[in-house]
């Protein structure tokens, strides 16, 4: 981008800085503010819209309220970034993305769904728990470890996948 003079890339460059120092200085510590994980997550996803451009419908949605809450870092992006490396497809008309975080008063609710490719069916099926990865199974032993009984953590897998993570919201912090 640089190269070609892309009108985009200086705000491309500030955003991977941002994210790669995000992931230097803050992913040591035992919990950051959510709002710090919020806007890695946020430039995370406007660097894959630049990468896909039209070919992609990405939908990023917060309700709640963000401040005075905190998590462990590096938990949320893994799950969006499996919905990147996942939900684009030529075998798609139109690809799609949907992450969406609600926090509540007793709740933090993070749902994330993409597209897949159409695979031909052999019989019905219903949807499966779906959480392999050595990525995603590594966030599901931190979430154990971190939150205990205090999060619930769920992965299928039907025409769409479709991650959905609960914590309860005084387990934001830690143990």
């Amino acid at each position: 981008m640089i190269i070609t003079k892309d009108e985009n890339a200086g705000e491309t460059v500030l955003k991977l800085s941002e994210i790669l120092s995000y992931m230097l200085y803050n992913s040591n510590e035992k919990e950051i503010s959510l709002e710090q994980e919020l806007t890695c997550l946020s430039h995370y996803i406007a660097l894959e819209k630049l990468r896909y451009g039209d070919e992609l419908t990405v939908d990023y949605q917060v309700s709640g309220n963000v401040e005075h809450q905190k998590i462990a870092p590096l938990i949320l992006i893994s799950f969006v970034e499996n919905a990147f490396k996942h939900g684009p497809s030529d075998g798609l008309e139109k690809s799609w993305i949907a992450i969406s975080v609600d926090i509540s008063e007793d709740v933090f609710r993070f749902r994330v769904e993409n597209s897949l490719p159409k695979q031909p069916k052999t019989k019905p099926e219903e949807p499966a728990r779906v959480l392999s990865g050595i990525g995603l199974n590594n966030v599901e032993k931190r979430l154990q470890l971190i939150y205990g009984e205090q999060y619930q953590l769920t992965a299928t897998s039907t025409d769409t996948y479709l991650v959905e993570l609960s914590i309860k919201t005084h387990e934001l912090s830690y143990r």
